[in-house]
């Protein structure tokens, strides 16, 4: 799905990769792509957004135990997972589909220097930090 799909971005196919499958594999495709957004998803919300926590400043599960708490916790995941799905699919819709020189610049002139300019001042700190704590 656009703007994540580079290698389906060919020029002289229609569908890019997808046109050399029959109806079944490529529903198979498209439901891997799927599950692999929504896994994503789970993930983001799991290690970023605090999961099943409905507030980082509240008890788990507002204080309720056995079922009550746990259905609480799978609707807080749920709702957390949905959103993040809608912000995914909405960049999916806004954005457009870069060529790919286009993405490969950005790629080599901008991404990597930022790369390089944070590990380094990623080493500088902790050098810093290790010889004010001896």
């Amino acid at each position: 799905r656009q703007p994540f799909d580079m290698p389906e971005s060919e020029t002289d196919t229609v569908g890019g990769f997808h046109t050399e499958y029959g109806t079944f594999k490529f529903g198979l495709f498209y439901t891997g792509e799927y599950l692999h957004m929504i896994l994503g998803s789970i993930l983001f919300t799991l290690f970023f957004l605090g999961g099943w926590n409905a507030l980082p400043f509240l008890p788990p599960s507002f204080g309720l135990d056995g079922v009550p708490g746990a259905l609480l916790g799978v609707v807080c995941l749920a709702v957390k997972v949905l959103c993040v799905l809608f912000v995914i699919i909405w960049i999916r819709w806004t954005v457009p589909r870069f060529r790919f020189d286009q993405v490969m610049r950005v790629g080599w002139k901008l991404l990597l220097p930022f790369a390089i300019a944070n590990a380094v001042a990623y080493f500088v700190f902790f050098a810093v930090y290790e010889t004010l704590l001896r």
